[in-house]
């Protein structure tokens, strides 16, 4: 017997080809993953391969679990969510401290758009809050204080005092009389924990209150009505700057504020600008983009419709005229827009091949990318359409950029005669369809060269049978088997041929016509939910 190590639910022990599935595992896409918390046995029984098991200890421990009550100390906090080390389920001291994350959309149960994370913890609060999602190797438990039992029940403020609550959303410091933000927890909950060997009891009376409860809710609110109010006069901007101050200096307490520092908590807090860039910006960036793109598309039609059209029905003969109003409005027409495991973000079930868009805050089926320029997720609802729009775009740009070419030489040769003494008798309508011609050629060309590599490069991933992301991950799994002697397959390749026709629903030859060549509003193939069989293919080989 190999020696024992521990492992949480979840965790990926191994591949299917190293050894045989026992207690306490599952498979998965060719893989063993345990389903218990415990430790992993490994025995051989005779068979070519070991068996793997996991077994719990002979003496049960407590482990967080989906609604348990957990008592977590805040190591760290960020705009987007606070760290924690699980102390206690229940009453029950864990034997190892055990990771968690409260996330700001899990701080209160309302107006969560509005909750800002360091007015809701600081680093070194006593927090009480529920376990909503198990955690694994690579990610925390979640916990959400969302309840109004749950929050902050023991603070200090910044002199080293034990703060009381006033409010469900002010603690205040006894000695200075200092409010600060925290999302407290209702103070008839009797708490008990032990910090440090010592023990602190947090108890606010039982099922009646007593009269020295009543007592302290007076002096506290007799504290609160003598308080000096010399800030109260404070400007905004003097006001705003000091909120700034104290969240800057909350960040560098937040490295060396305890023994529980460590260098996750150092990158969270040196990457605080690229999130805040990410949180703010980004999704700002796709209705720039998808204006752009109307914008500059609409100029190109204008000039084609206003300048060009005249111009070949006055000149062109007969067959070309035809062509050129046949190819160009079919190509103007083609292009329009149009068991599982479980998210750590979204906390739903999410299906192979599926992704979350930190962007759109969703997960997506067969997600590939998020596109910029159409301001959403391509993924297996759209993909279809967005290749369409990447072919027939680069079609278009190309046929603009051939169809002008020679018109493009000579209205760039007119410009320069501009200078010349004495200047050409050009009027204004001809200075403004030279300088279209141009417009038109030098942004049709380069769209053309920068469209048609990015449609290239998604036509390699469809013959492929991958997405972007996929691409990633099976070129590391690829060379991760390849050091062990082995061979990866993707098993979402169905053949060069079969992948097309998975992409744009085509089941029999007339549907190249009436599906591809044709626009079309075909669903597409499959549910996005399960891929392991194909009708094209029945071959298929697991990873």
């Amino acid at each position: 017997m190999s020696p024992m190590k521990l492992c949480v639910p979840g965790e990926r022990l191994c591949s299917t080809e190293d050894c045989i599935p026992g207690t306490g595992t599952y498979l998965r896409h060719g893989y063993i993953f345990a389903s218990l918390a415990g430790y992993v046995l490994r025995k051989n029984e005779g068979e070519e391969l070991p068996v793997i098991s996991v077994v719990r200890e002979t003496e049960a421990q407590l482990l967080p679990d989906v609604g348990a009550i957990v008592t977590c100390k805040v190591t760290s906090i960020n705009p987007r969510f606070a760290k924690v080390h699980i102390l206690y389920v229940g009453s029950t001291p864990l034997k190892d401290r055990f990771r968690g994350t409260i996330r700001k959309e899990d701080v209160r149960a309302t107006e969560k758009d509005k909750v800002e994370t360091y007015k809701s913890f600081r680093p070194g609060d006593i927090v009480l809050a529920k376990v909503i999602s198990l955690g694994d190797v690579q990610s925390n438990y979640l916990l959400t204080t969302a309840e109004n039992e749950l929050g902050v029940v023991v603070a200090h403020s910044e002199a080293g005092v034990q703060m009381v609550p006033i409010s469900w959303c002010e603690m205040q410091c006894p000695r200075t009389h200092a409010k600060e933000f925290r999302k407290v927890a209702r103070n008839d909950i009797n708490f008990h924990f032990l910090n440090g060997g010592g023990s602190i009891d947090c108890c606010s009376g039982g099922g009646m209150r007593s009269g020295s409860w009543f007592f302290l809710r007076a002096m506290r609110l007799l504290l609160r009505w003598l308080r000096p109010c010399t800030k109260q006069g404070r400007s905004k901007p003097s006001k705003r700057l000091g909120e700034l101050w104290r969240y800057s200096r909350l960040l560098l307490r937040s490295l060396y504020f305890n023994e529980l520092t460590n260098s996750d908590v150092v990158l969270d807090s040196v990457f605080e600008p690229v999130y805040w860039l990410v949180d703010n910006l980004t999704r700002w960036f796709g209705v720039v983009f998808v204006c752009l793109v109307i914008i500059l598309t609409s100029s190109i039609l204008i000039i084609v419709y206003s300048c060009l059209l005249p111009m070949v029905l006055a000149n062109y003969p007969t067959h070309w005229i035809m062509w050129h109003l046949c190819y160009g409005h079919w190509n103007l027409v083609k292009c329009d827009t149009p068991s599982v495991s479980i998210c750590k973000k979204c906390i739903i079930p999410k299906p192979a091949r599926t992704h979350h868009c930190s962007i759109c805050n969703r997960c997506v089926l067969k997600m590939d990318h998020h596109c910029p320029w159409l301001n959403n997720c391509v993924g297996h609802f759209n993909h279809r359409y967005f290749f369409s729009f990447c072919l027939f775009m680069t079609m278009g740009c190309i046929y603009c950029s051939v169809s002008a070419r020679d018109m493009f030489v000579d209205a760039y040769s007119a410009i320069e005669s501009y200078y010349q003494t004495p200047p050409p008798p050009f009027t204004f309508r001809d200075k403004m369809f030279h300088k279209g011609i141009i417009y038109l050629w030098v942004l049709t060309s380069s769209v053309a060269i920068a469209l048609g590599g990015l449609t290239l490069w998604h036509a390699i991933l469809i013959t492929r049978g991958e997405t972007s992301i996929e691409r990633h991950i099976n070129s590391k799994e690829t060379k991760r088997l390849k050091e062990k002697g082995k061979v990866f397959r993707n098993p979402h390749h169905f053949g060069k041929i079969n992948n097309w026709k998975v992409l744009f629903g085509v089941e029999k030859r007339s549907h190249w016509l009436t599906r591809v060549l044709l626009p079309s509003g075909h669903a597409p193939f499959g549910d996005g939910l399960t891929w392991d069989w194909s009708p094209l293919r029945r071959d298929l080989v697991a990873i």
